[in-house]
């Protein structure tokens, strides 16, 4: 399953997985990994545990089970990191990871026997990362559409942009989010 909803704070929403994209150089300094390094340390731990600089962790993941009991994911789909307009997202290292976390959180559903909720910021591998939205966002929904996975894009209020503002948007549900109508 796959949807979108507005909430003031990824790391607040209401999720089993956070999962945000990672380069391959144990930095987690900026944009969302820099906020999930500073609110989930095991989660950088883990990245720490990784090999440095290894181009052979792209298309994989580390993670870490935080205090809150929430999983954190790094997805490493970007190799490098630095920001000079170009594209440092690997398509390719996208599909392959987020397959295999959707494979994990698959395993899950069926050992807990209910939902697994996996949440992401709204344009990963998009903003600092230089990837194309539309593209990446075609490629998450493609991999989660038919999973029992519900995988969430989580986009805070301030993140809304003009063609955002022309999709149709769903009531707020008893939650408190909205959802963005797919259709």
């Amino acid at each position: 399953m796959f949807k979108e909803v507005i909430h003031k704070d990824l790391l607040e929403y209401p999720a089993n997985a956070i999962v945000h994209q990672a380069n391959c150089f144990c930095t987690m300094g900026s944009g969302v990994a820099a906020q999930i390094r500073k609110k989930y340390p095991e989660a950088y731990e883990a990245d720490c545990a990784t090999e440095k600089g290894g181009e052979s962790k792209l298309g994989t993941y580390s993670w870490a089970l935080a205090e809150d009991g929430k999983y954190i994911f790094n997805l490493y789909s970007q190799f490098d990191f630095g920001y000079d307009g170009g594209r440092r997202t690997s398509y390719d290292a996208l599909v392959n990871g987020f397959e295999k976390i959707k494979d994990n959180a698959e395993k899950q559903v069926k050992v807990l026997g209910k939902a697994f909720v996996v949440a992401i910021p709204y344009k990963i591998g998009s903003d600092l990362g230089g990837g194309n939205w539309q593209i990446v966002r075609a490629i998450i929904k493609e991999i989660f559409l038919d999973s029992e996975v519900e995988l969430v894009v989580v986009c805070r209020p301030q993140d809304i942009t003009e063609e955002d503002k022309k999709r149709v948007w769903d009531k707020e549900d008893e939650a408190g989010y909205y959802n963005i109508n797919l259709k």
